[in-house]
């Protein structure tokens, strides 16, 4: 993960001896002589985002940018809630996407969109129901009872517990916003990919934009296969199991 300030890099010590040793998570300023980044990020959607290849050659690590020693045999269950924070940061960024092509179609719509020639309305805000299917969809996991709801509570709970949180409650809160990553990633695509079911033909206008939504969305959804979290949350549905700790679960 890269920023414009630093980078956090996990990486193997390699003793004077030749031998490996510990496997750590480390923060590399930007300013570091020998970080050097392409700004080769030329992809579909994510363009504002700090991405592309960084090398490192000579780079020097002092103690203080350690963060700390990467496994089980060196982590506690609190140390390790870094995962399953930025998996619900991420799940929560699908929904907002979500919502912001969902504001977007509708001040497009009500504002720039006319009827069908056989619609019997004078109106093109008279798409109520495709715009209902949208907007419920965008909802699910951001408020109430469900999945998304819960994250959060359950997130600052563990945290709460400090050095007395258990590797099985990190799992089950793991296994929870797995659950938010599937149900985030499904709503996104489907929202942002149907929008303009709503706004009609017109708003596929580059000037509009709109399609910024999905593209972003569907960049970054790739990054962590959601395959994998639903074959994780149904092997904890149906065997209680818990994936191991690494640095996407």
């Amino acid at each position: 993960m890269s920023t414009g300030d630093a980078s956090v890099v996990s990486g193997t010590v390699r003793r004077p001896d030749g031998t490996l040793g510990e496997h750590l998570l480390v923060v590399v300023r930007g300013d570091d002589p020998g970080l050097h980044r392409g700004g080769d990020w030329d992809n579909l959607g994510q363009r504002l985002s700090a991405r592309g290849s960084v090398t490192l050659h000579d780079v020097r690590i002092a103690p203080e940018q350690v963060v700390g020693a990467l496994g089980t045999d060196h982590a506690t269950a609190r140390a390790s809630l870094v995962t399953p924070a930025i998996q619900s940061v991420f799940g929560n960024l699908y929904l907002g996407i979500a919502q912001g092509a969902l504001a977007t179609a509708r001040e497009y719509t009500l504002g720039t969109s006319r009827p069908w020639l056989l619609s019997d309305s004078r109106a093109g805000r008279r798409r109520p129901v495709r715009a209902g299917q949208l907007r419920a969809a965008g909802l699910l996991g951001a408020r109430g009872p469900g999945v998304g709801g819960r994250v959060g509570a359950e997130l600052a709970r563990a945290d709460a517990a400090g050095v007395s949180l258990t590797w099985e409650a990190r799992g089950e809160l793991a296994e929870l916003i797995a659950a938010l990553k599937i149900a985030s990633t499904d709503v996104a695509l489907h929202v942002t990919s149907t929008v303009f079911e709503v706004t009609g033909a017109r708003a596929t206008s580059n000037a509009v934009g709109l399609d910024r939504f999905w593209r972003n969305v569907r960049t970054h959804t790739l990054h962590d296969p959601v395959a994998y979290k639903q074959r994780e949350v149904g092997d904890h549905f149906l065997n209680g199991t818990h994936p191991p700790f690494t640095l996407y679960t």
